[in-house]
């Protein structure tokens, strides 16, 4: 088992239920400990303070009987060196005093209290000491009785040392079945560890390829668990090709809904938008923001010359022709048919825009190869800029439109710059 395995949390709870156990096993091993040393008292030190008793009895009936007083005050000496003794009396058979012996020498009979053995008693325990009246009997009889104190203290000593001796033993037995128990329920429990572990894992990292080994035992747990989770893999598979599905529709109707689905530019839809967003822009950082619109010369009966086809062609030109007169933050929308829409942020005059227009005429008069042949066209182009022609957006697009009016009207393949007043245009310059 390994050690990390006791800081688990199934671990940790069967430490708690373990410990609360052994704590009342011991209370009641101490009570168990406590009636077994009364036993054992009762069993061994009581009869060989009985049997102590009954043999000094024996040794002095002797000198009782031929009334050898010298001989019985020598047992009685040798039996307080021998033993823990407080007192000792020796009475007649009717019951009264004749040798008495306290704290290691004689006493006078006449100054002990109790001079007369009223109550025969075999054995009584006090406080401190253990009175034991044990018979004196010879040839002729009871000749007598022997009282005897004994010091306690030497029993409560013993039987302390084996209440604590017994109770160290059976918390000992206690705490090594315990920890028997604890190991081999957490070895019986493991795989269920395992598996904990190998949940939380899933959970934390989400990875639904992890599997677990079969816990025996356990009624095929670990084959459930990876099934449930081979499903959940499976199910997460299947929400996310759903889901990347579900963008690269998404995806495709924005395309669809702002591109054009020949140049691939963006189409009127996503030119309003522009327009709008340009328009704010330019007008909340006041910088001048230019709009040409870019009309094919006579698209209709090219298209009735040479087609559908080449016409497609034509405009895929158009529109790579003018991207290549772009810079960044530039957009080229193609808005109609054959009409193109340029959007300029950020222009500082109108020499520059001037410029650009004459770019685009000239890319636009280069022959073009098509399909079985060449062909040649021109284009007309309207310029509004805001905020010098409008400050709105529909107004703006309507200059621009009238721009383009004009440069049609003025022949074709020519440019235009929206002016009211007919007068110079005005420089941009901020």
């Amino acid at each position: 088992m390994n050690t990390t395995d006791r800081n688990l949390p199934l671990a940790k709870i069967l430490l708690r239920q373990y410990a609360r156990q052994l704590g009342l096993g011991c209370v009641l091993g101490l009570l168990l400990c406590a009636l077994l040393t009364a036993i054992w008292t009762e069993q061994f030190f009581l009869r060989a303070i009985r049997a102590s008793s009954a043999t000094l009895a024996n040794n002095i009936s002797d000198n009782l009987a031929n009334g050898d007083v010298r001989g019985m005050q020598n047992l009685f000496f040798n039996a307080a060196r021998e033993q823990d003794l407080f007192s000792a009396t020796l009475y007649d058979r009717h019951g009264l005093a004749i040798l008495a012996w306290a704290n290691g020498a004689l006493v006078d009979t006449e100054a002990i209290s109790d001079r007369s053995l009223i109550a025969k008693q075999t054995l009584q325990l006090n406080s401190n000491h253990i009175c034991t009246v044990t018979p004196v009997s010879g040839q002729a009889g009871l000749l007598g009785n022997l009282k005897v104190d004994y010091n306690a203290w030497p029993l409560y000593w013993q039987m302390l040392l084996l209440l604590l001796s017994n109770a160290a033993a059976f918390l000992l037995a206690g705490c090594c079945s315990v920890a028997l128990f604890f190991r081999q329920q957490l070895r019986t429990l493991q795989p269920l560890q395992l598996l904990t572990q190998q949940a939380q894992l899933v959970l934390d990292t989400g990875d639904y390829s992890l599997r677990v080994q079969e816990a025996p035992g356990f009624a095929n747990l670990g084959g459930s668990f990876n099934a449930i989770i081979a499903r959940m893999e499976s199910w997460e598979n299947n929400a996310h090709s759903a889901s990347q599905q579900r963008r690269a529709a998404e995806e495709r109707i924005h395309v669809l809904d702002n591109h054009d689905s020949l140049t691939k530019l963006p189409n009127r839809h996503y030119f309003h938008k522009l327009i709008t967003n340009s328009i704010e822009d330019a007008l909340g950082n006041h910088q001048h923001l230019c709009l040409m619109f870019l009309d094919l010369d006579h698209f209709k009966l090219l298209s009735e010359r040479l087609g559908y086809d080449a016409c497609d062609q034509v405009l895929l030109i158009v529109a790579e022709r003018c991207q290549a007169l772009l810079s960044p933050g530039d957009t080229l929308c193609r808005v109609d048919a054959d009409e193109f829409a340029l959007v300029f942020p950020q222009q500082k005059n109108l020499e520059s825009v001037r410029q650009l227009a004459d770019q685009i005429l000239h890319a636009m008069q280069a022959p073009m190869l098509l399909k079985g042949g060449s062909c040649q066209v021109s284009a007309s182009i309207g310029i509004a800029c805001c905020p010098l022609h409008a400050l709105e957006q529909r107004l703006f697009l309507r200059n621009a439109d009238l721009a383009l009016q004009n440069a049609k009207a003025a022949g074709r393949n020519t440019w235009r710059l929206y002016d009211p007043n007919q007068t110079n245009d005005p420089d941009l310059s901020v």
